[in-house]
């Protein structure tokens, strides 16, 4: 889960972006305002469509618009289906709110590109950082042979 924070029209928007199991699908989407207008910009909070459009879309971590909430939002399958890709449609008339939003969501998930882009996280278990010097990549022990360290 990410924390997003950024501004809308009239102030503050914030939420959280939940990822599926593989890291790379966004599970789903909350978000919040302090003063957004009502039936418009409060519809990122107000509206559980807006919310549902983010599940299963994917996040382009290679790229400086990580995720884009555009008029139009994502292109068409011939038979009418939506792509899997990493857009979104903007809500109609609520286009400051929408593009801040926008920012927030590329400036946060991009600070998590290099964890992301990756492939995501490492094998369960292994989430623990160390700062060993000489550690090979992690086996899950979370173990280190200090023996090699010179006082």
């Amino acid at each position: 889960m990410v924390p997003i924070y950024g501004a809308g029209l009239w102030g503050p928007v914030w939420g959280y972006v939940s990822f599926e199991a593989d890291h790379a699908t966004l599970h789903g989407a909350y978000f919040d305002h302090e003063s957004e207008t009502a039936g418009l910009g409060a519809k990122i909070k107000d509206d559980p469509a807006f919310q549902a459009l983010f599940a299963g879309e994917q996040p382009d971590f290679s790229s400086d618009n990580v995720f884009e909430i555009v008029k139009g939002g994502s292109p068409k399958n011939a038979d009418g289906s939506e792509i899997v890709d990493n857009r979104i449609d903007a809500i109609t008339g609520a286009t400051m709110t929408s593009q801040g939003l926008d920012a927030a969501i590329d400036t946060w998930l991009g600070a998590y590109s290099a964890y992301f882009g990756n492939g995501g996280a490492p094998a369960a278990g292994c989430a623990h950082m160390h700062d060993c010097e000489g550690m090979q990549q992690c086996n899950g022990a979370h173990e280190c042979d200090h023996n090699h360290m010179e006082d």
